[in-house]
């Protein structure tokens, strides 16, 4: 089969480098590098009436609702630099935004080809959060950090389990040198052939 695009999802918890891969994934496959954190902070900034109303959510600690962040990343997978493929950062987060997320790729007569997670454990992520820059939670405390991790599995699971089912699910062990995540990460995506 040919690929007339390359659709890919990263997810992951917190502390697992996702972030880090899905940049380096996305630059290997020259396809956008789509952050919902990106889009959110480039929209809060954007001085708009919803950039206002996102900023308020951000600045009380609040989750940005489902069909906010749903409608940014479908105004993002519409700009043209998408068209060959993208890669999606951090969404979907839960089961609404899957759905959401399926909605608007069946709109766009597009589907993802593979959704990578990068896991590693708890205590690993732990450490690497509240050793490393402190720009990188804000807060750096065990327990925040183990709450949000928490949070992130809480909803994950039930992502994953449909993606699994779907045959889209690669699951790759995050707790080893970035450059070895990586090559893991690529290795399983495979090498897409553009039509």
């Amino acid at each position: 089969m040919a690929w007339s695009s390359l659709d890919l999802v990263v997810l992951g918890p917190p502390g697992s480098g996702k972030g880090t891969q899905a940049r380096r994934v996305a630059e290997r496959y020259s396809i956008p590098h789509v952050s919902t954190g990106d889009v959110l902070r480039a929209e809060s900034a954007s001085g708009t009436p919803l950039g206002d109303e996102i900023r308020s959510f951000l600045a009380s600690g609040s989750l940005v609702p489902d069909r906010v962040v749903g409608g940014l990343v479908q105004s993002r997978l519409d700009r043209p630099d998408c068209a060959r493929g993208f890669l999606l950062d951090g969404f979907p987060r839960n089961l609404e935004q899957l759905a959401l997320l399926d909605a608007l790729l069946a709109e766009m007569g597009r589907g993802l080809e593979r959704v990578v997670v990068i896991d590693v454990p708890d205590d690993v992520a732990v450490a690497r959060l509240t050793s490393g820059p402190a720009s990188l939670l804000g807060e750096h405390r065990d327990d925040v950090v183990r709450t949000r991790i928490a949070s992130y599995r809480q909803h994950a699971s039930a992502v994953t389990g449909v993606y699994r089912d779907r045959g889209l699910l690669l699951e790759i062990d995050g707790d080893r040198e970035a450059d070895e995540v990586t090559e893991a990460v690529i290795r399983a995506v495979g090498t897409p052939v553009v039509a």
